[in-house]
């Protein structure tokens, strides 16, 4: 059975920094009271998670290219600015 080289503790140590980051931004939005930092602390958590897994504890061989990791990220931002002004349209009936 010959397995890809992986990096199981990076990964873990990746994934609580992560972590905490995001938990620190939803810290900060809900502190300053800013819908975009704290929905985009809430949407990052997934990101940090599949980034982890895709990376330290996949098992094979495919990786996930840089430039769609750079296009999730793009994306997870524009999202996350359209769900604020969606639910802060809402709010405001």
């Amino acid at each position: 059975m010959n397995a890809t080289k992986q990096n199981p503790d990076k990964g873990c140590l990746f994934l609580l920094a992560g972590i905490s980051l995001c938990s620190l931004g939803i810290g900060i939005g809900t502190w300053l009271d800013c819908p975009y930092i704290k929905n985009l602390g809430i949407m990052m958590g997934g990101f940090v998670g599949s980034f982890v897994g895709s990376n330290y504890i996949n098992i094979k061989k495919k990786k996930t290219p840089a430039w769609q990791w750079v296009v999730f990220f793009i994306l997870i931002l524009i999202m996350t600015a359209l769900l604020t002004v969606f639910l802060e349209s809402n709010g405001r009936k």
